[in-house]
């Protein structure tokens, strides 16, 4: 005998179809050969070898294994230290930034989804700005007596 779940779903599709209604179609599930001429999902990818869409890994995670025609692709959380940001089938997670330098601040910690930030401190300007961060810090100066600010420095 079905389940009641089953019965309760057959019964809903039987009074839409009788109301001539469409009845909802269910969402491919990973993987899934795509229908010629479509493209994979967002969130997912063509694995040229088994010619399906597969599931892309979450932010924080790295593909453990790719998929294959009869199974998703196997996800892993990223490891203390490592960082994916967005959605990705990589082997490996990137390993973040190192420890900011003495005379930089954080302003963004390392996470399984996002790389540390580092800024300057107070009396400090980025010399080398590298994406969101900077890479180098130097001191500012002292305008000698006579001279006045050319350029102001930046934190």
């Amino acid at each position: 005998m079905a389940p009641a779940g089953l019965w309760a779903t057959l019964a809903v599709g039987l009074q839409l179809w009788a109301a001539g209604h469409a009845v909802p179609a269910q969402v491919a599930r990973a993987p899934y050969a795509p229908a010629p001429g479509s493209t994979c999902r967002q969130n997912e990818y063509y694995q040229e070898t088994a010619q399906v869409c597969c599931s892309k890994c979450e932010p924080g995670h790295h593909a453990k294994q790719l998929c294959t025609q009869t199974a998703d692709t196997v996800c892993a959380p990223c490891e203390v230290g490592t960082f994916t940001q967005v959605w990705n089938v990589v082997d490996e997670c990137m390993s973040c930034r190192s420890r900011c330098e003495a005379d930089q601040v954080e302003t963004q910690a390392c996470t399984q989804k996002r790389n540390r930030l580092c800024t300057c401190g107070p009396g400090w300007y980025c010399a080398l700005r590298y994406q969101d961060s900077c890479r180098q810090c130097l001191a500012l100066r002292r305008c000698p007596p006579g001279f006045g600010v050319a350029r102001p420095g930046l934190g």
